[in-house]
Parts: structure tokens; sequence; C-alpha cells
């Protein structure tokens, strides 16, 4: 009994998915949480300049992680 408690306090915490919760039975019957995660995908279409900025910035990203490495794989 402790467990179902617990369960619909878990599944009321989050009032933006409580329409499409609320008329399921699965969640009920299987005293189980599902969690339902959302992704956004988006395109830019960066000038000639920002292009220069990207690449710089990523190419300083991508030294100073592989020296990090390197220095973690020799300690």
């Amino acid at each position: 009994m402790e467990g179902h408690v617990l369960v619909k306090k878990l599944l009321s915490a989050d009032n933006r998915r409580r329409s499409y919760r609320d008329n399921s039975q699965v969640y009920r019957k299987s005293r189980q949480v599902m969690i339902v995660n959302k992704a956004y995908r988006y395109r830019i279409y960066p000038t000639t300049e920002q292009k220069m900025m990207f690449a710089k910035t990523f190419g300083c990203v991508r030294f100073i992680y592989n020296k990090m490495l390197s220095d973690r794989l020799d300690y």
C-alpha cells in the first residue's frame, strides 16, 4: 500500500504530463513511473564570420579535451 501512495505522489508531481497520464490505466496497474523525454532539433545558418569563430572555438575545445585526456591517461 505504501508503494501505491508513492507512485501517486510521483505521478501527480509534474502537471505538464497530467492530461495524458491520468487517462492511462497502465500507470496505476503496473505501479511504474514512466518518464517521457522530449527533444527539439534546431538548424542554424551561420555567416562566414560565425563559421570561422565556431571553427576556432571547437578547435581550441578539441585541443584542451585531448590534452586533459592525455594527462589523465599518463597519471
